[in-house]
């Protein structure tokens, strides 16, 4: 038998390729064809929207609300303070920290 992965001649009776172990396929007796499954009763759709009945009930049918034209602005007005008041932080925080490091200023001698 010929190792359809390498080519090596392995024999006849060999589970696997004595070369790079590829396992063979063992021919089995041919099955008979499947019968096709019976087609059941089709479920019913609700009009073209093709939604089963079992859930047309958790459709309202209503539009989703439009949000207030002064909310967008609100909202990137509230984005921009918080990044604003972040940004004054890390200053004042850089700053504290600058001048801690240099240390007290040295005491001259008399």
């Amino acid at each position: 038998m010929k190792c359809p992965a390498c080519g090596f001649d392995s024999p006849d009776d060999a589970g696997w390729c004595e070369f790079c172990k590829e396992p063979f396929r063992k021919k089995g007796p041919a099955r008979p064809p499947a019968a096709p499954p019976a087609a059941g009763p089709k479920p019913s759709t609700n009009g073209a929207s093709g939604v089963g009945p079992e859930f047309a009930h958790l459709d309202s049918g209503e539009n989703i609300p439009i949000l207030p034209p002064w909310l967008r602005p609100a909202a990137w007005a509230f984005l921009a303070l918080w990044l604003l008041c972040g940004l004054v932080l890390l200053g004042y925080y850089l700053g504290t920290r600058a001048r801690s490091e240099d240390g007290p200023p040295a005491r001259r001698a008399p």
